[in-house]
């Protein structure tokens, strides 16, 4: 109710992108047209940018033109492009990173990311995503660094001490990597949530349910759907759902797999 007219807009275009059939339904502002420059920092801030890209682009361009400034709908039009480029740059790289690590004999699931874009919108470029996630077993995190040095990925220059990054990285339950070419962040988790958490699940229990997805044409395991509905509950906690991407994938995620989800297992 006291959400402002930007932000009321920016959930109706949620809204309307996971369920297609539904134009964005909200109340224009009286008398004025919306805050482009707001609109365009609450959309970046809540991780929806493509959302409202696509929204708006399924809108009567006249409609759009009478309450959004012409610029965002210029800007969002180069968004999307750029957005959509990135989306296949990281997936290429999700089966390659996988791959090199199976290679080496080191399961591992994709998280969040590309493969979440597909199996909750169908389309890579509808979910942004600024790097690369990895479920990995605690046992094998310091073996996947080693290989994957060879394919580009290092630590990323710090002006903390090693002892500070050592407990840092022992309290968010990852490592973080980077690839200088195409600038490409990648973590590797060994949970779900930080030690201030419990675990739900091991990564080696979410290991023995995992599934194959299809990415790039190339197969690529992830969680199955019970485990992938606990990890972005889990997510979205620790981060106190300060983001509307982390609600639509929520809402997302029920809207396709409600009906084929184990609730008896998921309570256990």
């Amino acid at each position: 109710a006291n959400a402002t007219p930007e932000i009321a807009f920016l959930i109706a275009c949620t809204k309307s992108v996971l369920r297609p059939a539904c134009p964005p339904v909200w109340s224009a502002p009286a008398g004025r047209r919306l805050d482009g420059q707001l609109l365009l920092r609450a959309a970046a801030w809540h991780s929806v940018t493509p959302v409202l890209a696509s929204a708006m682009a399924a809108l009567p361009p006249e409609d759009v033109a009478a309450f959004v400034p012409t610029f965002v709908t210029d800007e969002l039009a180069q968004y999307r492009e750029f957005s959509t480029l990135r989306a296949f740059l990281l997936a290429s790289e999700t089966v390659r990173v996988q791959s090199v690590l199976a290679a080496a004999g080191i399961p591992t699931l994709a998280w969040k990311g590309s493969v979440l874009a597909l199996t909750l919108y169908g389309d890579l470029g509808l979910r942004e995503a600024t790097d690369l996630d990895f479920l990995v077993r605690t046992e094998d995190l310091t073996r996947a660094e080693q290989v994957l040095h060879p394919a580009g990925y290092a630590r990323p220059r710090t002006r903390w001490r090693e002892a500070e990054v050592s407990f840092w990285e022992s309290c968010t339950r990852d490592i973080k990597l980077l690839r200088s070419q195409g600038n490409v962040l990648l973590e590797l988790h060994d949970a779900f949530m930080n030690r201030s958490f419990p675990r739900w699940q091991s990564v080696g229990q979410c290991l023995e349910r995992r599934v194959s997805v299809s990415l790039c044409g190339k197969p690529v395991d992830t969680l199955d759907k019970v485990d992938l509905l606990v990890s972005l509950c889990a997510h979205g906690m620790t981060h106190g759902w300060e983001r509307l991407k982390w609600i639509a994938d929520i809402a997302a995620f029920l809207l396709r797999y409600e009906e084929q989800i184990d609730w008896q297992r998921l309570l256990r």
